[in-house]
């Protein structure tokens, strides 16, 4: 067939097939209907993807969501039980209490009337050369080869003498975390399936202990038969460690071979946990601590941290429950503070942390503790000191009595003429 109504350049009409205008048109059809579903099928598969991503994300949300729940009635459990008891047996966990001979007549007595009260048996204090105050009053002074294996009656408590150096410097925090856990290794040699968790915590520290015994329990049901290896603390911040330390970093020239580490730390004042097995491997590295120190020049916490997450490989369980002085402690009711399970007490830093550096701020230090509320500590008016009942400066008796009031009937006071006199009154 001819088709009229095509023009030339000239403007001339000229006759075309019109089989080849069929074929061009099919051509382009075929062309653009492809197109079309290449589109569309990349529109679908764009909308299915994400489809499954958000249904995925909602479902993994749900189930974390269910999970939390459980952990937290389980811990509510927990802390409802405590109210109930009037002695909480350790039940496999050795709780350290790092000290310093100027603490003992203020922070001892605070935490063994408050919640030393929930295991005295398997609370021990970590302190520096005797005291005579505490020896003269009938306080055991143990060696560090000594059992602590008995009961202490309401007058005794576990008091270990590490013969290390006086006062709160790197030398004596290192001499003592060493300490501690070399003891702690010892109880195991003697006693293997007695504790399977140590946990460290400064004297500063309020430990919830009944919902720290149910989060230690849940790891060991999720582990079965077999413990595995844990660092469990709070990192508020990670540090370039390495040998020679942060000089050694500053002075490296090209070609030296200096390795530096990332490492996140566990802050003594919201407290750590090892599990038995870690120490058992990594005890050879834990006793040579205060020597690592010194190679890394950081304090005990970060070369802690740097011990078990680079010697041992073990990475740290973050826990957000743990609670420092660095920490802002407000929580919004009561039953929200009692499922945490340390808070730190102390004068805030004046330093904020930012990664690795530190920037010095300009502010007043304040006491930092826990606050809900119906509770909050009394201070001074320069904010800087506890004004708190005399025989509980740091406040942790307050703390208790307001968790658990079944607990707290009247007591005797804490504090005599001739130095420290502990005296437990259930």
């Amino acid at each position: 067939r001819v088709v009229t109504g095509q023009h030339d350049a000239n403007g001339k009409s000229k006759d075309v097939d019109s089989s080849k205008l069929d074929r061009r048109f099919y051509r382009r059809t075929k062309k653009d209907a492809f197109m079309l579903s290449f589109v569309v099928a990349t529109f679908l598969h764009i909308c299915y993807t994400s489809i499954s991503y958000v249904s995925n994300r909602i479902r993994k949300k749900n189930l974390a969501a269910e999970a939390a729940a459980v952990s937290r009635t389980r811990l509510r459990a927990a802390a409802s039980a405590a109210k109930k008891q009037t002695h909480c047996d350790g039940d496999g966990i050795f709780i350290a209490v790092k000290t310093t001979q100027a603490n003992h007549p203020s922070r001892l007595p605070s935490i063994l009337n408050s919640w030393g009260e929930f295991v005295p048996k398997d609370v021990a204090f970590f302190t520096d050369p005797p005291d005579p105050s505490l020896k003269s009053n009938g306080m055991p002074l143990r060696k560090m080869s000594d059992p602590m294996l008995d009961k202490p009656t309401k007058k005794r408590f576990n008091l270990i003498n590490t013969n290390c150096p006086l006062g709160h410097t790197k030398e004596a925090l290192c001499c003592k975390t060493s300490a501690e856990i070399q003891y702690f290794h010892g109880v195991l040699q003697n006693h293997p399936t007695r504790y399977q968790f140590f946990c460290g915590v400064d004297d500063d520290t309020f430990l919830n202990f009944p919902v720290l015994k149910q989060y230690l329990r849940e790891i060991e049901a999720k582990d079965g038969k077999k413990l595995g290896e844990y660092f469990i603390g709070h990192s508020p911040a990670t540090f370039p460690v390495n040998k020679g330390g942060p000089k050694a970093r500053k002075e490296k020239k090209d070609g030296d071979d200096l390795v530096v580490h990332q490492v996140k730390y566990a802050t003594g004042g919201a407290g750590w946990c090892l599990s038995a097995p870690l120490v058992e491997r990594g005890i050879d590295n834990f006793r040579r601590l205060a020597d690592t120190c010194n190679d890394v020049v950081y304090s005990d916490d970060v070369s802690l941290g740097y011990v078990v997450q680079v010697e041992l490989g073990v990475k740290i369980s973050e826990e957000r429950l743990l609670h420092s002085h660095l920490d802002t402690q407000v929580f919004a009711s009561r039953k929200e503070a009692m499922e945490q399970i340390t808070f730190g007490s102390g004068k805030r830093s004046s330093a904020m942390m930012m990664g690795a550096k530190t920037k010095k701020l300009r502010t007043k230090k304040a006491v930092s503790f826990v606050e809900f509320p119906g509770f909050k500590l009394k201070t001074s008016s320069d904010g800087e000191h506890v004004s708190n009942a005399a025989d509980d400066e740091m406040g942790f008796r307050a703390l208790y009595c307001n968790f658990w009031p079944q607990r707290c009937p009247q007591h005797v006071s804490m504090k005599g003429k001739q130095g420290l006199k502990v005296q437990i009154k259930r």
